[in-house]
């Protein structure tokens, strides 16, 4: 299968975009329980109910300090809102890394770079990410232990 650029744009996009609607559900979710007004929320998070509205539809992307005022206003840690609860800290950790790479990816498909130095891109982070995983699974060592 050959991948056009407008392809890859675009399934970069959707993978970003399905993330962002995780979290608004997960918003959706959390809100629901305290059974609180989109009205309710916004005050508690000191932001607008459009901004409520928007991050719930997952039609935006929260920042940090949005995210922070949200995790705090419904009373759950930060990290509950950014993995959207997709798994353990491992999962977390590894999602938030592949969402990383395809914002990347996303930016450099909508330059004039060709399909083919896209893919090269990936690759190479890909493979860097690959490295750095093998790095950190593997044991310290001690000074003055032996092997």
């Amino acid at each position: 299968m050959s991948w056009t650029k407008q392809a890859m744009t675009a399934t970069f996009q959707a993978m970003v975009d399905e993330r962002h609607r995780a979290r608004g559900q997960e918003i959706v979710r959390l809100r629901d329980l305290k059974g609180w007004s989109q009205e309710t929320l916004a005050h508690e998070a000191k932001t607008s109910v459009g901004t409520v509205s928007r991050l719930e539809r997952g039609t935006v992307e929260a920042r940090g300090g949005t995210l922070r005022n949200f995790a705090t206003a419904l009373g759950v840690p930060v990290e509950s809102l950014t993995v959207t609860n997709l798994g353990d800290a491992d999962q977390v950790s590894q999602l938030d890394r592949i969402e990383a790479m395809l914002r990347e990816l996303l930016a450099l498909a909508r330059t004039d770079a060709s399909p083919a130095a896209i893919a090269e891109a990936a690759a190479e982070r890909i493979e860097a990410q690959r490295s750095a995983d093998t790095q950190a699974q593997q044991p310290t060592r001690v000074k003055g232990q032996g092997a």
